[in-house]
């Protein structure tokens, strides 16, 4: 069976979650360095996975944003806009050039599953602070192609300032899609000020995992894994215990994919583990497993 790599990261870490309630900046965490191939202070992505070969199959090589916050609020999205996937093309020049000298560029492995890695902390709390952490796939946020995000958001600007629709071609949105081109500083012949675009986008309100109120499914002090749920049901699956999931569930590939993740790093794990289905406000259903931060204690 081939495991994405993203599955066995989300596993390492549980084995030892004790280090995001430690860990007081989330580049602190101590990540398992057999399974990455590349880091980066600059830019998206954060993390780069290994690839993993198997005969012909090549698979693996996930994109890992870190975003830590000191609220129950996802931070904003400096670095680019939240997709599902990108293109290795989009990637620094610099983090490229890493990655080939590795051997972590097979030419079919050019799109590449993005995932957030998420830390929310009320260190406020009483009687003892809270700490929430997710690794969510990029789909949960990309519910309109990055394109017409872009457009509609011109239009909004254009219309408040002048009543009129913008007129701005697809080449300039293409080029405001990839960080990499319109985040530089622009020098202008004959001006004494230079000029540097900048695009941030933010979780709505709909979409803030880390509010309690809005997703009561992930309480205080769990760590848990959302990827996409593409098997025809539009309704929540209860939560169940990992170990019994409901009828049929246990032949679907995905659970297959991240049970053997679990398994391969520690059998208890799973015995501790929860899994759901949770509706998506504006997209489709989400695989859930979810456990408690100190799940080694109980």
């Amino acid at each position: 069976m081939t495991v994405p790599t993203i599955y066995t990261f989300f596993a390492r870490f549980v084995e030892h979650s004790g280090y995001f309630v430690a860990a007081d900046n989330l580049r602190d965490v101590e990540f398992p360095n057999e399974l990455i191939a590349a880091e980066s202070r600059g830019g998206f992505p954060d993390i780069v996975l290994k690839c993993t070969k198997r005969g012909d199959t090549v698979f693996g090589g996930e994109l890992v944003e870190l975003k830590d916050a000191k609220s129950m609020s996802i931070p904003s999205f400096n670095s680019s806009i939240p997709t599902a996937s990108k293109n290795v093309d989009e990637l620094p020049k610099s983090l490229l050039r890493r990655l080939a000298a590795a051997g972590e560029l097979p030419e079919r492995l050019n799109e590449r599953d993005v995932f957030y890695l998420v830390r929310g902390r009320d260190l406020k709390a009483r009687p003892a602070p809270k700490t929430k952490v997710l690794l969510i796939s990029g789909a949960f946020f990309e519910t309109v192609p990055p394109a017409r995000l872009l457009r509609d958001a011109f239009d909004q600007v254009a219309n408040e300032a002048t009543g009129l629709t913008a007129s701005i071609s697809p080449e300039v949105l293409k080029a405001f899609e990839r960080r990499e081109d319109f985040a530089r500083v622009r020098h202008i012949r004959g001006a004494s000020v230079k000029v540097r675009f900048r695009v941030m986008t933010e979780a709505e309100t709909d979409a803030n995992l880390l509010n309690e109120k809005q997703f009561p499914q992930f309480p205080a002090d769990t760590f848990s894994l959302l990827v996409p749920y593409s098997h025809g049901s539009q309704g929540a699956v209860d939560p169940f215990p990992w170990h019994r999931p409901p009828s049929g569930l246990d032949q679907i590939a995905t659970y297959r994919q991240i049970d053997a993740a679990l398994n391969m790093v520690s059998p208890n794990i799973v015995r501790n583990a929860n899994g759901f289905v949770l509706p998506h406000p504006l997209n489709d259903p989400f695989f859930v497993v979810q456990l408690p931060l100190n799940w080694s204690s109980t």
